[in-house]
């Protein structure tokens, strides 16, 4: 026998699953954002602790070349375009001179430091998010913060070059 009065069930089912699919696709689509971003911002600072890198008539050159750079790619990929300040930003950038930073192995010599490099923190908040039922993703309202940095060796520059090679070479500063 057909039960004649459970009409329009399967759209409640319908509507309920369309729902839930529109809800996960927006949640991948978000972590595909997030982290194609994460690898842009792994460029960013790669390309900048290269500019770091090359040698520059004196080491304050070396970090005002790294800024630069760094503050045109940010504007460049973070800032133009479609407005996502409200969802993914970059913090400060920090230059890594060789010096104590902090991370691990720390501690070594100074002729041994090669911590030469920037880093910065990459945050997304638009995967902080309230889910019904499973409750709050992330702690606080800050979003996920993503710690990037680049490390390279650096070529010393003009002035470092005279001053260490040129006691050494006769009849000229050897650089």
């Amino acid at each position: 026998m057909i039960n004649h009065q459970c009409k329009g069930s399967i759209s409640v089912d319908f509507l309920f699953s369309i729902t839930v699919s529109c809800l996960l696709l927006m949640f991948v689509i978000l972590t595909s954002l997030t982290f194609s971003l994460v690898e842009v911002a792994q460029y960013v600072a790669y390309a900048t602790a290269r500019t770091y890198f090359i040698g520059h008539e004196n080491p304050g050159a070396h970090e005002s070349a790294a800024v630069g750079q760094f503050d045109a790619l940010r504007g460049k990929f973070f800032k133009s375009g479609v407005d996502m300040s409200q969802w993914f930003f970059l913090s400060n950038m920090t230059i890594y001179d060789g010096q104590s930073t902090g991370l691990p192995p720390d501690g070594l010599t100074p002729d041994r430091r090669t911590r030469f490099g920037v880093g910065f923190t990459f945050t997304s908040k638009v995967l902080t998010m309230n889910i019904p039922f499973l409750g709050k993703v992330g702690s606080g309202n800050d979003g996920f913060a993503f710690p990037i940095a680049a490390f390279l060796g650096r070529e010393v520059s003009a002035s470092e070059c005279v001053a260490v090679v040129g006691s050494f070479v006769q009849g000229g500063n050897g650089c």
